[in-house]
This record gives structure tokens, C-alpha cells and sequence, in this order.
């Protein structure tokens, strides 16, 4: 896995010949990807302070170095980020943030992690603002 970088996909090809034919075949295999669990507290009122959590835990044999978490989400949280340096293999980190909702409805909280070894790591939470 180290060494596939930000590839989220193996690709095998397949060639073969016999006397005056050939055959070729390829598969792409797309690997699953860990998610980030995204919760809040509470019920979501305007105006009303409410917390977000991230958890993710690193399922890799490897640790993960430069890693960058960030969430937001319309109406309810501006853009907010956090470093780590380092995640072990099979550590885990979690970050709350406080929030205020500014706006009635349907909301999406949405949380993203990025890195070098690690790309297109997500998770959401739907919320309705009273």
C-alpha cells in the first residue's frame, strides 16, 4: 500500500499469444479506502452552540506523516483545519470543534483528510437546523 502513493486503483494487464493471435486483458481493481467518522452533539438550533467530532483511525501497518484534517459546512461551520505530524499505525485521533448553526434546514457537515500516502478520505453528517 506504501508504495502505491495517492493511487486509489491497481491496474493488471494481461497479454497473451498463441501461434499467430494475441490477447490482451485488463482489470482495475479500486481499493476501499477508510472513512472518516463524523458526529455532533446535540440538536441543532440556531444560534445555539453545538460540537463536531472527527475520529479516524490510520488501518495501515505504516504511519502517516504531514496529515491535514479540515470540515466545514454551509450555514453551520466555517472552514477549519488541523495538522498532525504523525499517525501510528492503528491509532486513532479525534478533533471536536464548536459550532454555532446560522441557518434553518437541511445542512451537511462534511470532514476531509489528505496526505501523501492517503487521498479521497471523507465523511459527512446531515443535520436539519430548527
Amino acid at each position: 500500500m506504501v508504495h502505491l502513493g495517492s493511487q486509489n486503483s491497481l491496474r493488471f494487464v494481461l497479454t497473451g499469444h498463441s501461434g499467430d493471435q494475441s490477447l490482451s486483458a485488463i482489470r482495475v481493481v479500486t481499493l476501499q479506502t477508510p472513512t472518516l467518522i463524523v458526529t455532533v452533539s446535540g440538536v441543532a438550533k440556531i444560534g445555539r452552540e453545538m460540537f463536531a467530532t472527527v475520529t479516524f483511525t490510520n488501518p495501515f501497518s505504516y504511519a502517516l506523516e504531514n496529515v491535514y484534517l479540515a470540515m466545514e459546512g454551509p450555514g453551520l461551520l466555517y472552514y477549519a483545519s488541523r495538522k498532525y505530524s504523525l499517525i501510528p499505525p492503528m491509532a486513532s485521533i479525534t478533533w471536536t470543534e464548536s459550532f454555532i448553526p446560522r441557518i434553518l434546514g437541511s445542512r451537511r457537515l462534511i470532514a476531509a483528510l489528505d496526505c501523501s500516502l492517503l487521498r479521497q478520505v471523507w465523511g459527512t453528517v446531515d443535520l436539519i437546523v430548527i
